[in-house]
């Protein structure tokens, strides 16, 4: 030792400091290595534990279902196996997450009585409880974890509380809370939408739409009532529903969106009024052209409607003036309406090629082509 303490005094002071570095470089790599395998064998360790307990819980749970699903046996011997698996669980939180999600994963694949079944027993294992506890935490993901598991549980008693977190600052615990109370919302009313005051995202009104198609339309909401939403997204999305569920009742309001201030408004009212067929609109387009003459997405969203909803020859004259906008994607949009919508516009439409020396002769070939019909 004395030896070794003699060699390092003998040494250099920059010597020195470099072999001390080196010993805490090397250290420090150790250590690293040491929590990287820890870590390792701790992460593997969970997995077979989780294991373990799924395989244990679907014994029972396939048991229970099984046991459920036939009219003669005994409710005591369904206890059982119920008991059974809160035994199983305990108190660790590990093992009632993996409950959980177990229970959830099963009620995807299934309807009916057999999934009515699986929310009995999420009750019965009191899971939804440990559900709701999440809604307290601080930490985001466990907060919209727990708002999903009790949507997807059918909680509708915890419907005030996911509320809360409608208009969260983070915008996952924020959709999730959005998409549970859509989902119940058994009345399809979407009352809270009147209280929702953040962005909507593109995935959002994409779930929602998702969720609304395969429910019975005669419960669906008017949306006409959120076309004045003081949040825009709202009122947008609720323009974008009233089109996809084809919602005439909407008609009136339309028209009004025409006059409003939010040009984004107005593009939509211009777009559902043509896919509505609100004949009874034209009239209404017509008036508001010269407005946004300078506008090219309005004026081509106009374009394309009276095409569709265009019916007298005054809607034709004004399809007529559209030959001369300066926008390409306006004049083709001219151009196709009036090459469908019956003999007296397609005579305008040939009339003022020739005026233009045929000038568009390109787009109406473009636009008689078969393979480019609708």
């Amino acid at each position: 030792m004395t030896a070794f303490y003699d060699l390092i005094s003998g040494l250099e002071y920059a010597v020195k400091i470099f072999l001390f570095i080196a010993f805490v470089a090397f250290s420090g790599a150790l250590l690293f290595i040491f929590f990287l395998l820890s870590s390792r064998q701790v992460k593997n360790a969970k997995i077979r534990r989780e294991t373990q307990l799924r395989d244990r819980f679907q014994r029972s749970l396939n048991v229970i279902m099984l046991m459920e699903s036939s009219s003669t046996t005994e409710q005591a011997s369904s206890q059982f196996y119920v008991s059974q698996l809160v035994k199983d669980m305990g108190n660790s939180t590990l093992a009632r997450q993996v409950m959980t999600d177990q229970l959830i994963g099963l009620r995807k694949s299934l309807i009916g009585s057999s999934a009515d079944n699986l929310v009995s027993i999420f009750r019965t294992l009191k899971l939804n409880d440990f559900s709701l506890f999440k809604l307290r935490s601080f930490d985001w993901k466990i907060k919209a974890q727990g708002i999903f598991e009790l949507a997807q549980m059918d909680n509708g008693e915890s419907y005030e509380l996911i509320k809360r977190s409608l208009n969260s600052k983070n915008v996952t615990v924020r959709e999730e809370a959005f998409m549970a109370l859509v989902k119940l919302d058994k009345s399809n009313s979407l009352s809270f939408l009147n209280d929702y005051h953040s962005p909507m995202s593109n995935w959002m009104v994409m779930r929602i739409h998702q969720h609304l198609s395969i429910t019975d339309k005669r419960t669906l909401a008017d949306f006409s009532q959120w076309f004045d939403h003081p949040n825009l997204t709202v009122a947008l999305f609720a323009m974008d529903m009233a089109r996809q569920f084809r919602q005439l009742s909407a008609v009136s309001k339309l028209n009004g969106i025409l006059n409003d201030k939010e040009k984004s408004k107005i593009a939509l009212a211009i777009d559902t009024l043509g896919e509505l067929e609100a004949y009874e609109s034209a009239d209404h387009l017509a008036s508001c052209a010269m407005v946004f003459w300078n506008d090219q997405v309005i004026s081509r969203k106009i374009a394309r409607s009276l095409g569709k909803i265009g019916h007298a020859e005054t809607h034709w004259r004004l399809l007529r003036q559209y030959l001369h906008h300066p926008e390409y994607q306006v004049r083709f949009e001219a151009v196709q309406s009036l090459s469908k919508s019956g003999v007296v516009a397609r005579k305008m439409l040939d009339d003022a090629n020739k005026e233009l020396n045929q000038n568009l002769g390109q787009l109406i070939l473009h636009v008689d082509e078969p393979l480019l019909q609708n």
